[in-house]
């Protein structure tokens, strides 16, 4: 067999058995009363919540040394927090469900995660479908309180913090992407100082009437009560975040 074929091989088999590993794991459910969703998911699916407007987030609290997500999202990039300290940017690669490992090799015991989604992807919707945690590990009832404020900030580019990691001035739009973080700009920033919970509804180039290219169609307040940012149902329930 030529080299190449060699090496090819058996970078398959080092990709089909994480995947085999992961399987045979601790699946826990979306539906788990112990994760905790932030900013606006579309939560009609409980096995698979959804999620296009940027800034959302989730928590969890958990037993073990590994962890990892199970996830339909080819698009967007995540900032993963442990222990409260940052660990990692993640980024899936696959439009199907597919499995990721998120954290390895942690001390064990008990563990905090929290995801958050750095950037603005539009026109696509991304499912999450639970997390994978050791044999024998177990999702925990969280330690800490949900902050009592909310906040919710309203706006386009300059409220999703688009390209504020990046090192030159103008690049094409797709490119920001790995370079926004959201955690950065101005909006988490001021939830923190007060304390408080946030949401985060804008789209890049959106306006009150039209978006940045005179787009009536492409307006705030017609995506305003929607849970998913570019499909009109299911509406979002307001209720939803008392």
């Amino acid at each position: 067999m030529p080299l190449c074929l060699q090496y090819a091989f058996v970078i398959l088999l080092l990709l089909l058995g994480q995947q085999n590993l992961l399987f045979a794991a601790n699946f826990i459910s979306a539906h788990n009363p112990h994760v905790q969703y932030f900013g606006r998911w579309d939560l009609s699916d409980s096995l698979h919540p959804k999620h296009s407007w940027p800034g959302v987030a989730l928590y969890a609290e958990f037993s073990g040394t590994s962890l990892g997500v199970r996830m339909a999202d080819d698009g967007n990039y995540y900032n993963v927090y442990i222990d409260g300290e940052f660990h990692s940017i993640f980024h899936g690669n696959r439009p199907e469900e597919a499995d990721y490992v998120i954290a390895e090799s942690l001390q064990p015991g008990r563990h905090t995660f929290l995801l958050t989604k750095r950037n603005c992807a539009q026109n696509k919707i991304y499912t999450f479908s639970g997390l994978i945690l050791d044999e024998g590990a177990e999702l925990l009832p969280p330690a800490r309180r949900a902050r009592a404020k909310k906040i919710e900030f309203i706006g386009d580019s300059f409220t999703v913090a688009e390209g504020n990691e990046a090192t030159v001035l103008q690049m094409p739009w797709l490119e920001t992407f790995p370079v926004t973080n959201i955690d950065k700009g101005f909006a988490p920033l001021i939830a923190a100082h007060f304390n408080a919970q946030y949401h985060i509804t804008a789209r890049s180039g959106i306006g009150m009437v039209t978006d940045w290219s005179g787009d009536r169609t492409l307006n705030m307040p017609d995506r305003f009560d929607r849970a998913l940012m570019d499909a009109p149902e299911p509406k979002w329930n307001f209720q939803q975040w008392l």
